[in-house]
C-alpha cells in the first residue's frame, strides 16, 4: 500500500506501508516477518527504486504513539534539510495511518519484525 504526499518545501514523498509477508529493503532482500507494519518514506524525485530514493523507515506504532510530531513535524534524515515533514503534512499522514490501523483493526503492540 503506497500513497504520495508533498511537504511544505514542495518535495514529493512516496509513503509505503510494508505488511507481514511483503519484501522490503535494498533490492527487496528482507522479508517482513513480524505482525507490525512498517512505514517507509521515499523521495519521489529520485527514481533509484520503484518508489524513489529510500529515506527512512519506522514501525507503524512508533508514528502513531508519538503525538508530539503533530506539533513539531518529523525529521526523516538529519543530513538532508529537504527530508523533513512539516507539522501540517505529518497531520495528513497521521490521519491516513490511523485510518489504515482502524480499518485493519491493527492494535499497537510493538511486536518486532524479524
Amino acid at each position: 500500500m503506497t500513497f504520495q504526499i508533498t511537504n511544505k518545501a514542495g518535495i514529493p514523498f512516496n509513503i509505503r506501508i510494508v505488511e507481514k509477508g511483503m519484501r522490503y529493503g535494498l533490492k527487496d532482500c528482507l522479508l517482513c516477518k513480524g505482525n507490525e507494519p512498517l512505514v517507509e518514506f521515499y523521495d519521489a524525485r529520485y527514481r533509484f527504486w520503484e518508489y524513489g530514493q529510500f529515506v527512512s523507515r519506522y514501525y507503524l506504532h512508533t508514528l502513531l504513539e508519538d503525538k508530539s510530531i503533530l506539533q513539531r513535524g518529523l525529521c526523516l534524515y538529519g543530513g538532508e534539510p529537504e527530508w523533513n515533514i512539516d507539522d501540517k503534512t505529518i497531520s495528513v499522514i497521521m490521519i491516513y495511518l490511523e485510518m489504515y490501523a482502524n480499518y485493519y483493526e491493527w492494535e499497537i503492540k510493538g511486536e518486532p519484525n524479524g
